[in-house]
């Protein structure tokens, strides 16, 4: 029963992951379509979540992935540079 019971919890957070992933790709979806534009960061050497992070980059956006927090100022700022700014009279 034991062993029936941890399959059926790892199928509830698949299943929950992946309803996560779709929302991500939707609302991304959503912003591109609205003209804005989607910048992702992600932490960790994990190349799935990698991949899902450059799928959500839209528009003028770019995907960053880095090992952990040291790199987020520099990519922050990386970021800040790419966004076009217009100054209107």
């Amino acid at each position: 029963m034991h062993k029936i019971l941890c399959q059926y919890s790892v199928q509830i957070e698949t299943d929950a992951i992946k309803a996560r992933a779709a929302h991500g790709v939707e609302m991304a979806d959503y912003a591109d379509d609205n003209g804005v534009s989607v910048f992702t960061v992600s932490f960790g050497a994990d190349p799935l979540q990698h991949a899902y992070n450059a799928s959500l980059a839209r528009g003028i956006g770019t995907a960053y992935n880095t090992p952990d927090k040291n790199q987020l100022t520099a990519i922050l700022s990386d970021i800040a540079g790419k966004i076009p700014i217009s100054i209107v009279k």
